[in-house]
């Protein structure tokens, strides 16, 4: 197994385990025990194939040992999950999703555990080169876990997956299937994140299939019915901006379509914190703008 792959696992395993850890509740042993059998994983892990099997035998046998000791910890439902990683990282892609079946079943209570499962399961596909494994993988995330990330993410993976193979009717059919299955998890949940994130994921889709237009006016929909800031972070704010300003103002030549967005924006929230910063972009693109038609109609020497 190459290096950059052992790697790419590796980072992997920690978001997720920190991810999880975020919600802590006093587990300081349980979390100390499980970084020390972390560590000899990382350590493992450098070289896999200069390493005994037997190393990475008592490895498994710690995280197993980890889950008995501490069954009610949160931290039980990241051990499960690593352990499939040990058989990812060891080359035993098999016995990785078996495991990771078994954890699937274990949490399917649990979306948001069960289909890191599952996308693991996806990536032991992409490991082997089995493009069709990952297709059939993205179509289970977006069937059974659909109001996960993982579930929001895979129809734009999967639609960019058939576009990277050149299959461009699989691409389209792909592409058309995402958006209406955003659209239905908008009229299903509105107003509340699932609808937030659908939105998002929506507009990156948009993106995906090349209807830039349409891309833009789902993120002015995010960025206008989405203004509380326990959605609208500052960084969400900066990304959706830069990405409106550069598909319209950049690819489109069309300026006056953000302006309408940033506009409408202070209208339905005269009194937000981001007015100001709306106002001076929009003072900003009015200024490109002139200097646009300037230029344009500069007579020509």
């Amino acid at each position: 197994m190459k290096r950059a792959v052992v790697a790419f696992i590796l980072i992997l395993a920690g978001v997720f385990a920190l991810f999880t850890m975020l919600d802590r509740n006093g587990d300081f042993v349980a979390e100390r025990d499980l970084w020390r059998i972390n560590n000899r994983f990382a350590k493992a892990s450098r070289d896999p194939q200069i390493v005994p099997d037997s190393t990475f035998r008592q490895i498994v046998a710690d995280y197993n040992a980890f889950i008995q000791q501490y069954p009610e910890s949160h931290l039980a439902r990241v051990a499960h999950i690593l352990i499939g990683r040990v058989y990812m990282v060891k080359g035993d892609l098999a016995k990785g999703r078996e495991k990771y079946e078994e954890v699937a079943k274990l949490y399917a209570d649990e979306p948001k555990i069960a289909v890191e499962a599952v996308a693991d399961i996806g990536r032991t596909y992409a490991i082997e080169n089995n493009a069709q494994g990952v297709i059939q993988n993205y179509e289970r995330v977006i069937r059974e876990y659909p109001l996960t990330m993982h579930g929001m993410q895979a129809p734009i993976l999967l639609t960019k997956l058939h576009a990277s193979r050149g299959d461009t009717q699989r691409a389209q059919d792909a592409y058309r299937a995402g958006i209406a299955h955003y659209q239905k998890l908008i009229k299903e949940y509105p107003g509340g994140s699932t609808e937030f994130n659908a939105l998002r994921s929506m507009g990156t889709l948009y993106l995906a299939g090349g209807d830039r237009r349409k891309a833009i006016e789902t993120f002015g929909k995010v960025l206008i019915n989405f203004s509380d800031q326990k959605y609208m972070t500052s960084k969400r704010v900066a990304t959706i901006v830069r990405t409106i300003n550069t598909v319209a103002i950049v690819d489109l030549k069309d300026y006056d379509f953000p302006l309408s967005i940033y506009r409408e924006f202070i209208k339905a929230h005269p009194q937000h914190p981001y007015r100001p910063r709306f106002e001076q972009i929009i003072e900003s693109i009015e200024l490109l703008k002139e200097s646009k038609v300037t230029l344009d109609t500069a007579p020509q020497r």
